[in-house]
């Protein structure tokens, strides 16, 4: 009966192993005829990953398995969709493979949700239906922006880490790049986007003419071009399609991008106002409404913040990066209400420290660790006395409590091994770096699986 419903005749094909090695080589097609623009081989692949059952299973398998809020949740819980079923399951899939090309989205719903400042942001949500349709497009789409988009665009591809972003400033601002000559430029788009017109967006996209026409009908319910995370957990194509709006900007100065703030490298013989001005006609043919915009010139001697990170260059011409003020800040104040709570005991205070000082402590592995100012010496010692202050703790007991909670990682700052690039000489791609597939990298030269 189960067969018989999902049209399919051989038992092997249930298997998630068979599954998404069949999505795998479709996206490897898609990537490949995209990177070297054979355009018409791209889109045939596209409808073949269409008419595909393999893609419409990872996609409700994933839209099932993800974890948003509670508070979300309820919605669907009041319209009788508290149980995802199997046959629940099975009716979606055949209801994407009959009307794919001609979906009409459902009515949308609004929450408020705290963001991490404690302020309420508005946030706007579809049916299940509807993003299991939004993650269906976003693995048609993501293997062809892969090889289109701009090396530059940092924030878009799943195995770009943090660190290797890290890298590019250190190689940019470095003293053998002559970083100590440089004045760095940072443009903050405003978002959401207030967009006139979705015509220039849709010209960008290459897909078939139905499916746009389906996201200009989302684009006009509320769908938002944002990179927020909660707006991006909650509709799973809206960090994609801010990336492919955001794309297409060529300019002779180095620069990169990290979801909307743009960062150039000026040289002492390049002028920052034309760099602005090729900015603002930029954001202006992309039909935005206000080139409203906070931007921030500063010499490295003066410093800058960057993602959490202060890039500032010595006296010497030396670089160094420490963590933010800002953010070392905030991280004291989460800490610093942990070991002052007398409700807490000293195992329970060294249990609710360890996942936060672990966390900074490999966010901020690559920094300069001999600086005070960000330095974690004088929180360990006052977190010492209020711990042995127990009447059921001595010296050494709280003392190997500490080394638990505050680990030391093995690195060095000027020797900088752990710290690897992921591009080789040769150009990799990851199509299935999601939560639960495993990352398969293979080369386009020669067709072999990299590890």
């Amino acid at each position: 009966m189960l067969f018989s419903l999902l049209n399919l005749n051989n038992a092997e094909l249930i298997s998630w192993k068979k599954t998404i090695d069949n999505l795998y080589r479709l996206q490897r097609r898609i990537f490949k005829s995209a990177m070297v623009r054979d355009l018409k081989k791209c889109s045939f692949f596209q409808n073949l990953l269409v008419k595909s059952n393999v893609a419409r299973l990872v996609a409700i398998r994933y839209i099932s398995n993800l974890q948003v809020y509670p508070k979300v949740y309820s919605y669907f819980r009041s319209q009788g969709n508290k149980d995802f079923s199997l046959n629940n399951k099975i009716t979606l899939l055949n209801l994407l493979s009959t009307s794919f090309y001609t979906w009409t989205p459902s009515q949308k719903e609004s929450y408020f949700i705290y963001n991490e400042f404690g302020k309420l942001k508005k946030v706007i949500i579809f049916t299940i239906e509807d993003r299991c349709w939004q993650i269906l497009v976003k693995l048609l789409m993501e293997p062809t922006y892969e090889a289109i988009l701009e090396p530059q665009i940092l924030g878009f591809r799943y195995e770009t880490s943090v660190h290797f972003i890290q890298k590019i400033l250190l190689l940019n601002l470095s003293k053998n790049s002559y970083g100590f000559q440089k004045r760095i430029l940072q443009i903050e788009v405003k978002t959401p986007f207030e967009v006139l017109s979705f015509e220039p967006f849709l010209v960008k996209l290459f897909l078939n003419k139905k499916i746009k026409i389906i996201i200009y009908r989302f684009l006009k319910l509320g769908l938002q071009l944002d990179f927020n995370q909660h707006n991006c957990q909650m509709n799973q194509l809206v960090n994609l399609l801010a990336n492919i709006f955001l794309s297409g900007f060529k300019s002779s100065v180095n620069w990169i991008r990290f979801g909307s703030k743009l960062l150039f490298f000026l040289g002492p013989l390049e002028n920052e106002i034309t760099t602005l001005s090729l900015c603002e006609s930029f954001f202006k043919s992309l039909g935005l409404k206000t080139f409203e915009n906070n931007f921030l010139m500063v010499s490295l001697f003066q410093g800058f913040d960057f993602l959490g990170w202060n890039f500032k260059c010595s006296n010497l011409g030396n670089l160094l990066c420490i963590p933010s003020l800002f953010c070392y800040k905030k991280f004291l104040f989460r800490v610093k209400s942990i070991v002052n709570n007398s409700n807490y005991g000293a195992l329970i205070k060294a249990l609710k420290l360890f996942p936060l000082i672990k966390k900074w402590k490999f966010y901020y592995k690559f920094c300069n660790s001999k600086n005070f100012t960000t330095s974690l010496l004088y929180f360990q010692k006052r977190a010492f006395r209020v711990l042995k202050k127990e009447v059921q703790q001595d010296r050494y007991s709280t003392k190997n409590l500490l080394e638990k909670s505050f680990f030391a990682p093995g690195f060095n700052f000027n020797k900088k091994k752990d710290l690897k690039i992921l591009f080789s000489s040769h150009f990799r791609f990851c199509c299935n770096s999601n939560h639960f597939f495993e990352n398969h990298f293979f080369c386009i030269h020669c067709g072999l699986e990299i590890t």
